[in-house]
């Protein structure tokens, strides 16, 4: 048995806490919140989140007298911080969570029209909103996807007014011209009537 395995015993055995145990925890404990801190940093909020419960989940929620001592001496005010961090960080995700499902509310509103564009708009806003506070690969993708169909939807918009402009001053061809670059990004009953 080593020096270290007879300290760690004997204040087991006199305080109730192995004060080598508390240490190698400590040490991990102060790793996490360091590792934890940089995720949330980096807008990781979920796996700060994970990292932080794992921590603080080796210390007990209502320590002894001795144990509240030994935290003290080795992580000072570590444990409150990183405590006070998580209900931050979940604060954060519930509000991503709450705002995620209410633009894939939107979204499944959306009628798919390309002449209406407010439903996507608020959607993209939420969206932004998210990827403002949490960095997740999923809602990126979907935030690109809703403004790449914006951005389809403003294109074919606009060629619709250009051809319905262009039959009013009654040039014919290039009104005819533009609805059929209309069409090729959506078909619609109005637009081929505009056509024939």
């Amino acid at each position: 048995m080593t020096f270290l395995d007879s300290l760690n015993a004997l204040s087991k055995t006199l305080l109730g806490v192995g004060i080598v145990d508390a240490w190698k925890q400590a040490l991990q404990t102060k790793t996490a919140s360091q590792k934890a801190e940089q995720l949330a940093h980096n807008k990781h909020l979920r796996e700060a989140v994970t990292t932080a419960e794992k921590a603080l989940a080796a210390w007990s929620q209502k320590p002894g007298f001795w144990e509240r001592l030994i935290q003290q001496l080795f992580l000072g005010n570590i444990l409150d911080q990183l405590k006070e961090q998580l209900k931050q960080w979940r604060r954060q995700v519930a509000e991503v969570d709450k705002l995620a499902a209410n633009a894939k509310a939107l979204i499944k509103q959306d009628t798919g029209n390309p002449l209406e564009t407010q439903v996507l708009e608020k959607a993209i806003a939420f969206y932004e909103r998210i990827s403002k506070i949490i960095c997740d690969e999923r809602i990126l993708r979907t935030l690109n996807q809703c403004k790449h169909e914006l951005e389809r939807r403003s294109q074919f918009q606009k060629l619709v007014r250009d051809g319905e402009f262009q039959a009013e001053n009654r040039f014919y061809q290039k009104a005819i011209a533009a609805y059929r670059q209309a069409e090729q990004l959506y078909r619609t009953e109005a637009l081929i009537g505009a056509i024939v």
